[in-house]
Protein backbone atom coordinates (compact mmCIF):
# COMPACT_ATOMS: atom_id res chain seq x y z
CA UNK A 1 0.00 0.00 0.00
CA UNK A 2 2.81 2.68 0.76
CA UNK A 3 4.39 1.77 -2.87
CA UNK A 4 1.32 2.69 -4.29
CA UNK A 5 0.63 5.90 -2.56
CA UNK A 6 4.33 7.03 -2.72
CA UNK A 7 4.21 6.68 -7.05
CA UNK A 8 0.84 8.11 -7.57
CA UNK A 9 2.41 11.51 -5.56
CA UNK A 10 5.49 11.45 -7.31
CA UNK A 11 3.46 11.36 -10.72
CA UNK A 12 1.41 13.61 -9.60
CA UNK A 13 4.25 15.57 -9.39
CA UNK A 14 5.45 15.13 -12.86
CA UNK A 15 3.16 17.20 -14.79
CA UNK A 16 3.93 20.62 -12.78
CA UNK A 17 7.79 19.75 -13.35
CA UNK A 18 7.30 19.44 -16.94
CA UNK A 19 5.59 21.98 -17.53
CA UNK A 20 7.79 24.56 -15.90
CA UNK A 21 10.76 23.60 -18.16
CA UNK A 22 8.63 24.91 -20.83
CA UNK A 23 9.23 28.31 -22.02
CA UNK A 24 6.43 30.74 -22.17
CA UNK A 25 5.18 32.09 -25.17
CA UNK A 26 6.76 34.68 -27.15
CA UNK A 27 4.62 38.23 -26.54
CA UNK A 28 2.82 39.17 -29.97
CA UNK A 29 5.01 41.95 -31.24
CA UNK A 30 3.77 45.45 -30.96
CA UNK A 31 4.76 48.15 -32.89
CA UNK A 32 7.16 50.49 -31.39
CA UNK A 33 4.83 53.79 -29.54
CA UNK A 34 5.34 56.89 -31.79
CA UNK A 35 6.28 55.67 -34.83
CA UNK A 36 4.20 56.57 -37.59
CA UNK A 37 3.07 54.58 -40.88
CA UNK A 38 4.23 56.02 -44.14
CA UNK A 39 0.42 55.20 -45.15
CA UNK A 40 -0.71 57.56 -42.17
CA UNK A 41 1.32 60.28 -43.15
CA UNK A 42 0.40 60.28 -47.07
CA UNK A 43 -3.19 59.91 -45.91
CA UNK A 44 -2.88 62.81 -43.87
CA UNK A 45 -0.50 64.77 -46.87
CA UNK A 46 -3.00 63.68 -49.51
CA UNK A 47 -5.20 65.70 -47.52
CA UNK A 48 -3.57 68.79 -45.87
CA UNK A 49 -1.72 69.58 -49.21
CA UNK A 50 -3.45 68.15 -51.84
CA UNK A 51 -2.56 65.33 -54.36
CA UNK A 52 -0.13 67.09 -56.57
CA UNK A 53 1.74 68.09 -53.81
CA UNK A 54 2.16 65.07 -52.17
CA UNK A 55 2.95 62.72 -54.93
CA UNK A 56 5.77 65.49 -55.65
CA UNK A 57 6.45 64.75 -52.35
CA UNK A 58 6.83 61.28 -52.83
CA UNK A 59 9.14 61.47 -55.76
CA UNK A 60 11.56 63.04 -54.18
CA UNK A 61 12.19 60.86 -51.65
CA UNK A 62 12.84 58.11 -53.93
CA UNK A 63 14.93 60.31 -55.91
CA UNK A 64 17.16 61.35 -53.41
CA UNK A 65 17.65 57.85 -52.19
CA UNK A 66 18.01 56.27 -55.77
CA UNK A 67 21.28 59.50 -56.48
CA UNK A 68 22.60 58.36 -52.59
CA UNK A 69 22.05 54.92 -52.41
CA UNK A 70 25.03 52.94 -53.34
CA UNK A 71 24.22 49.00 -51.34
CA UNK A 72 21.24 48.25 -49.43
CA UNK A 73 22.17 48.02 -45.75
CA UNK A 74 19.69 47.13 -42.93
CA UNK A 75 19.36 50.66 -42.16
CA UNK A 76 18.75 52.08 -45.66
CA UNK A 77 16.18 48.50 -46.35
CA UNK A 78 14.08 50.26 -43.62
CA UNK A 79 14.22 53.94 -45.69
CA UNK A 80 13.89 52.26 -48.82
CA UNK A 81 10.58 50.51 -47.59
CA UNK A 82 9.27 53.43 -46.53
CA UNK A 83 9.67 55.49 -49.56
CA UNK A 84 8.03 52.95 -51.43
CA UNK A 85 5.08 52.69 -49.13
CA UNK A 86 4.41 56.35 -49.26
CA UNK A 87 4.50 56.67 -52.86
CA UNK A 88 2.10 53.65 -53.28
CA UNK A 89 -0.06 55.86 -50.97
CA UNK A 90 0.34 58.76 -52.81
CA UNK A 91 -0.55 57.57 -55.80
CA UNK A 92 -3.56 54.68 -54.66
CA UNK A 93 -1.10 52.05 -55.45
CA UNK A 94 -1.00 48.46 -52.90
CA UNK A 95 1.45 49.26 -50.54
CA UNK A 96 1.81 45.92 -49.82
CA UNK A 97 5.61 45.38 -50.73
CA UNK A 98 5.51 41.68 -50.44
CA UNK A 99 2.91 42.25 -53.39
CA UNK A 100 5.21 44.31 -55.30
CA UNK A 101 8.07 42.25 -55.23
CA UNK A 102 6.19 39.40 -56.69
CA UNK A 103 4.79 41.43 -59.56
CA UNK A 104 8.39 42.62 -60.78
CA UNK A 105 9.29 39.00 -60.23
CA UNK A 106 6.16 37.48 -62.28
CA UNK A 107 7.04 40.07 -65.29
CA UNK A 108 10.54 39.56 -64.93
CA UNK A 109 10.03 35.55 -65.98
CA UNK A 110 7.19 36.37 -68.06
CA UNK A 111 9.04 39.55 -70.43
CA UNK A 112 12.15 36.75 -70.49
CA UNK A 113 9.54 34.02 -72.22
CA UNK A 114 7.38 36.30 -73.98
CA UNK A 115 9.04 39.52 -75.60
CA UNK A 116 5.87 41.21 -76.26
CA UNK A 117 5.00 41.51 -73.06
CA UNK A 118 6.86 44.74 -70.71
CA UNK A 119 7.99 44.62 -67.76
CA UNK A 120 8.33 48.21 -65.68
CA UNK A 121 10.92 49.38 -66.86
CA UNK A 122 10.01 48.53 -71.01
CA UNK A 123 6.63 50.46 -70.64
CA UNK A 124 6.16 53.62 -72.96
CA UNK A 125 6.55 57.28 -70.59
CA UNK A 126 2.58 57.65 -71.05
CA UNK A 127 1.76 53.97 -70.29
CA UNK A 128 4.27 53.85 -66.90
CA UNK A 129 3.01 57.28 -65.88
CA UNK A 130 -0.97 56.62 -66.13
CA UNK A 131 -0.18 52.77 -64.45
CA UNK A 132 2.73 53.92 -61.84
CA UNK A 133 2.96 57.55 -61.91
CA UNK A 134 4.88 60.03 -62.97
CA UNK A 135 8.03 58.59 -60.87
CA UNK A 136 7.38 54.92 -62.02
CA UNK A 137 11.06 54.84 -63.36
CA UNK A 138 12.55 55.68 -59.58
CA UNK A 139 9.52 53.83 -58.16
CA UNK A 140 10.17 50.27 -59.69
CA UNK A 141 13.90 50.66 -59.46
CA UNK A 142 13.73 51.27 -55.74
CA UNK A 143 11.37 47.65 -55.45
CA UNK A 144 14.05 46.07 -57.65
CA UNK A 145 16.37 47.22 -54.95
CA UNK A 146 14.64 45.41 -51.85
CA UNK A 147 14.20 42.81 -54.10
CA UNK A 148 17.54 41.90 -54.23
CA UNK A 149 18.10 42.95 -50.64
CA UNK A 150 15.05 40.41 -50.06
CA UNK A 151 17.14 37.67 -52.02
CA UNK A 152 21.09 37.57 -50.58
CA UNK A 153 21.47 35.05 -48.59
CA UNK A 154 20.60 35.23 -44.41
CA UNK A 155 23.97 35.35 -42.43
CA UNK A 156 24.60 32.36 -40.38
CA UNK A 157 22.75 32.16 -37.01
CA UNK A 158 24.33 31.18 -34.05
CA UNK A 159 22.98 30.16 -30.69
CA UNK A 160 22.21 32.89 -28.15
CA UNK A 161 20.90 32.65 -24.50
CA UNK A 162 17.02 32.68 -25.44
CA UNK A 163 17.67 29.93 -27.60
CA UNK A 164 16.36 25.93 -25.99
CA UNK A 165 18.37 23.22 -24.85
CA UNK A 166 19.56 20.70 -27.09
CA UNK A 167 17.20 17.64 -26.20
CA UNK A 168 18.30 14.62 -27.88
CA UNK A 169 14.65 12.83 -26.80
CA UNK A 170 12.45 15.69 -29.96
CA UNK A 171 12.33 17.98 -27.50
CA UNK A 172 10.54 16.15 -24.97
CA UNK A 173 11.59 15.59 -21.05
CA UNK A 174 10.88 12.72 -19.55
CA UNK A 175 11.18 11.82 -16.30
CA UNK A 176 11.26 8.00 -15.00
CA UNK A 177 10.09 6.04 -12.24
CA UNK A 178 11.24 2.43 -11.12
CA UNK A 179 12.82 -0.20 -8.77
CA UNK A 180 16.69 0.22 -7.36
CA UNK A 181 18.77 0.26 -4.67
CA UNK A 182 18.89 3.29 -2.94
CA UNK A 183 15.24 3.30 -1.79
CA UNK A 184 12.90 5.91 0.04
CA UNK A 185 10.84 3.69 2.08
CA UNK A 186 11.47 0.64 -0.05
CA UNK A 187 10.82 2.21 -3.22
CA UNK A 188 13.81 3.89 -5.64
CA UNK A 189 13.10 6.76 -7.99
CA UNK A 190 15.63 7.34 -10.90
CA UNK A 191 14.89 10.67 -12.88
CA UNK A 192 17.24 10.68 -15.67
CA UNK A 193 19.02 13.70 -15.88
CA UNK A 194 19.16 16.61 -18.46
CA UNK A 195 21.08 16.66 -21.54
CA UNK A 196 24.31 18.78 -21.11
CA UNK A 197 23.74 22.27 -21.76
CA UNK A 198 24.45 23.09 -25.74
CA UNK A 199 27.51 24.85 -26.56
CA UNK A 200 27.26 28.15 -28.25
CA UNK A 201 28.33 28.67 -31.65
CA UNK A 202 31.42 30.72 -32.25
CA UNK A 203 29.70 34.07 -33.84
CA UNK A 204 30.73 33.61 -37.59
CA UNK A 205 32.95 36.24 -38.81
CA UNK A 206 31.19 38.73 -41.07
CA UNK A 207 32.18 39.38 -44.66
CA UNK A 208 33.80 42.64 -44.98
CA UNK A 209 31.45 44.85 -47.05
CA UNK A 210 31.45 44.98 -50.71
CA UNK A 211 33.09 48.71 -51.64
CA UNK A 212 32.01 50.67 -54.71
CA UNK A 213 34.38 50.13 -57.35
CA UNK A 214 34.11 51.98 -61.29
CA UNK A 215 33.40 49.82 -64.16
CA UNK A 216 34.15 52.53 -66.81
CA UNK A 217 36.35 52.19 -70.27
CA UNK A 218 36.79 50.29 -72.95
CA UNK A 219 34.79 47.05 -74.06
CA UNK A 220 35.27 44.17 -76.22
CA UNK A 221 31.30 43.06 -76.58
CA UNK A 222 29.70 40.11 -78.60
CA UNK A 223 26.09 40.33 -79.03
CA UNK A 224 24.16 36.97 -80.24
CA UNK A 225 20.40 36.74 -81.31
CA UNK A 226 18.24 35.15 -78.02
CA UNK A 227 14.78 36.08 -79.92
CA UNK A 228 13.47 37.26 -83.01
CA UNK A 229 9.79 36.41 -83.17
CA UNK A 230 8.97 39.52 -85.70
CA UNK A 231 11.94 38.20 -87.96
CA UNK A 232 13.74 41.43 -87.93
CA UNK A 233 17.38 40.44 -86.72
CA UNK A 234 18.20 40.97 -90.32
CA UNK A 235 17.14 44.07 -91.20
CA UNK A 236 18.50 45.67 -87.87
CA UNK A 237 22.12 43.91 -88.66
CA UNK A 238 23.68 43.71 -85.97
CA UNK A 239 27.07 43.49 -85.69
CA UNK A 240 28.19 39.94 -83.72
CA UNK A 241 31.26 42.00 -82.06
CA UNK A 242 32.22 45.75 -81.43
CA UNK A 243 33.61 48.15 -78.64
CA UNK A 244 31.38 49.67 -76.38
CA UNK A 245 33.12 52.74 -74.20
CA UNK A 246 30.90 53.32 -70.75
CA UNK A 247 31.72 56.28 -68.90
CA UNK A 248 30.48 56.88 -65.28
CA UNK A 249 29.46 59.92 -63.20
CA UNK A 250 28.01 58.77 -59.36
CA UNK A 251 25.07 56.42 -59.62
CA UNK A 252 24.69 57.44 -63.70
CA UNK A 253 26.41 55.50 -66.66
CA UNK A 254 26.43 56.41 -70.30
CA UNK A 255 28.16 54.56 -73.36
CA UNK A 256 29.26 55.15 -76.70
CA UNK A 257 29.71 52.74 -79.58
CA UNK A 258 31.29 53.43 -83.38
CA UNK A 259 29.81 55.36 -85.30
CA UNK A 260 28.24 53.61 -88.06
CA UNK A 261 27.62 50.80 -86.24
CA UNK A 262 23.93 49.35 -85.82
CA UNK A 263 24.17 49.99 -82.05
CA UNK A 264 22.80 52.89 -80.64
CA UNK A 265 24.40 54.91 -77.50
CA UNK A 266 22.38 54.81 -74.19
CA UNK A 267 22.71 55.45 -70.75
CA UNK A 268 20.94 54.70 -67.40
CA UNK A 269 21.20 54.25 -63.48
CA UNK A 270 23.95 51.77 -62.11
CA UNK A 271 25.21 50.35 -58.88
CA UNK A 272 28.32 50.76 -58.17
CA UNK A 273 28.75 47.86 -55.39
CA UNK A 274 27.05 45.20 -57.60
CA UNK A 275 27.28 46.17 -61.00
CA UNK A 276 23.81 46.11 -61.89
CA UNK A 277 23.05 48.85 -64.53
CA UNK A 278 19.95 49.64 -66.62
CA UNK A 279 20.38 51.33 -69.82
CA UNK A 280 17.90 52.88 -72.10
CA UNK A 281 17.24 54.99 -75.15
CA UNK A 282 15.94 55.19 -78.82
CA UNK A 283 17.67 55.40 -82.31
CA UNK A 284 17.11 54.27 -85.45
CA UNK A 285 16.66 50.53 -86.42
CA UNK A 286 15.71 48.38 -89.18
CA UNK A 287 14.91 51.46 -91.64
CA UNK A 288 12.83 53.11 -88.55
CA UNK A 289 13.81 56.18 -86.23
CA UNK A 290 12.88 56.71 -82.73
CA UNK A 291 12.95 53.29 -82.04
CA UNK A 292 12.77 52.50 -78.47
CA UNK A 293 15.15 49.93 -76.42
CA UNK A 294 16.47 48.78 -72.92
CA UNK A 295 19.96 47.41 -72.41
CA UNK A 296 19.96 45.73 -68.51
CA UNK A 297 23.34 44.19 -67.44
CA UNK A 298 25.80 43.77 -65.32
CA UNK A 299 29.86 44.59 -64.47
CA UNK A 300 31.47 41.95 -63.37
CA UNK A 301 34.62 43.16 -60.50
CA UNK A 302 36.75 41.17 -63.07
CA UNK A 303 36.33 43.16 -65.71
CA UNK A 304 33.44 41.50 -67.68
CA UNK A 305 30.09 42.74 -69.04
CA UNK A 306 27.29 40.45 -69.37
CA UNK A 307 23.25 41.82 -70.44
CA UNK A 308 20.51 41.60 -73.05
CA UNK A 309 20.21 44.24 -75.92
CA UNK A 310 16.65 44.51 -76.62
CA UNK A 311 15.22 46.32 -79.84
CA UNK A 312 11.70 48.25 -80.28
CA UNK A 313 10.67 47.73 -76.71
CA UNK A 314 7.46 49.77 -77.51
CA UNK A 315 6.54 48.30 -80.11
CA UNK A 316 7.83 50.00 -83.36
CA UNK A 317 8.89 46.55 -84.80
CA UNK A 318 6.01 44.79 -84.10
CA UNK A 319 7.98 42.03 -81.43
CA UNK A 320 11.12 42.70 -79.53
CA UNK A 321 14.57 41.59 -80.83
CA UNK A 322 16.44 40.27 -78.13
CA UNK A 323 20.68 39.73 -78.05
CA UNK A 324 22.73 38.27 -75.51
CA UNK A 325 25.94 41.05 -74.87
CA UNK A 326 28.92 39.18 -73.20
CA UNK A 327 32.40 40.86 -73.23
CA UNK A 328 35.49 41.98 -71.34
CA UNK A 329 37.26 45.22 -70.43
CA UNK A 330 40.51 45.69 -72.53
CA UNK A 331 43.34 46.25 -70.21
Amino acid sequence: MALVVLVALVMAAIPATVSAQQPAPAPAPQPPPGVDTPEAEASRDLERIGETATREKACKRLEDLRDNLFRVVTRDRERLRRAVRYYARAHGLTTNIDELIEELTIRDSLTRTNPELKGPEEETEKEAAKRWGNCSADFWFAVRLLLEAQSAPAPPRSVGAADPPSDRSGGKKWLFLGLGAAAVGGTAIYILPKDDPPVPAAAPTPAPPLTPFNPAGPYDVTLTVLSDPGGNAPRIGMEPSLLLVFTVAGSTLQYTCPVGSHINPGGGPVDLTTGAFNAAGSGPFAGRNGVQFLFPGTFGRDGTITGEYRVGTAGELGQVTAYGVNGRKRP
